[in-house]
C-alpha cells in the first residue's frame, strides 16, 4: 500500500511497529537520502559548468540580469505565446524568494509558504508527468541550496518534471521541451 509520503517521519506509527515494514522503511529512507545526494551532485556539476561558461563575460565586466529580470522575461514570453500554446496561461510563479520584512515573512510562513519550493510551476500534464516545476537562477552567480535540491528531488519522485534553468532562455527551452513544442 502506498501513502504518497515524502518524509519518513510522516509514516504512520502502526506501520513502523510492524516488523514486516521495517525493511521497507529503511530502504525508503535510504532511497530519499541517495536521491538528495545525487541531486546535489548533479546540481553542483551544472553550476560548475555554468560558472566556466560565464567566465568570458565576467572578465569583460558585463552586467547580468537578476533572477527577477529573468523571471519577468520568462513570463513575458509565456504571455506572448499563449495563443500558440494555451497551457502557458496556467503557468505561475511561487513567490518564495526575496527580501521581506520579518513580520511579512512570518505571516507568509504561517500561511504555508515553504523555503526551497521551485520558482515556477506549469500545471499541465505532458510526457507522462503531472506538471513542470522550474527552479530559475540568474545566468551567472545563481546557486541551488540544499533545501531547493531536496524539493527538486521530492517533486521528481512524485512524478513531476523538474528543471533547473540558468536564465530565461534556458527556462523557455525547458518549457518548450516539456510541452513538445
Amino acid at each position: 500500500m502506498s501513502y504518497g509520503i515524502n518524509d519518513p517521519s510522516q509514516i504512520p506509527a502502526h506501520l513502523l511497529a510492524d516488523p514486516e515494514n521495517a525493511e521497507a522503511v529503511r530502504g525508503y529512507k535510504l532511497s530519499i537520502e541517495e536521491g538528495k545526494k545525487r541531486m546535489m551532485e548533479v546540481v553542483g556539476e551544472m553550476q560548475a559548468a555554468q560558472h566556466r561558461a560565464d567566465a568570458p563575460a565576467r572578465k569583460r565586466g558585463e552586467s547580468v540580469p537578476t533572477e527577477h529580470e529573468e523571471q519577468v522575461a520568462l513570463f513575458a514570453w509565456a504571455r506572448d505565446n499563449e495563443s500558440r500554446m494555451p497551457g502557458l496561461a496556467l503557468m505561475f510563479a511561487i513567490p518564495n524568494g526575496g527580501d521581506r520584512h520579518a513580520a511579512v515573512a512570518a505571516k507568509l510562513k504561517a500561511e504555508g509558504v515553504k523555503a526551497g519550493v521551485p520558482d515556477v510551476f506549469l500545471p499541465v500534464a505532458a510526457g507522462g508527468k503531472h506538471g513542470l516545476w522550474i527552479e530559475l537562477k540568474r545566468r551567472k552567480g545563481g546557486r541551488v541550496s540544499e533545501v531547493q535540491a531536496a524539493w527538486m528531488t521530492a517533486l521528481s519522485e512524485q512524478g513531476y518534471a523538474v528543471g533547473l534553468s540558468y536564465g530565461a532562455d534556458e527556462a523557455i527551452a525547458t518549457v518548450l521541451d516539456y510541452l513538445g513544442g
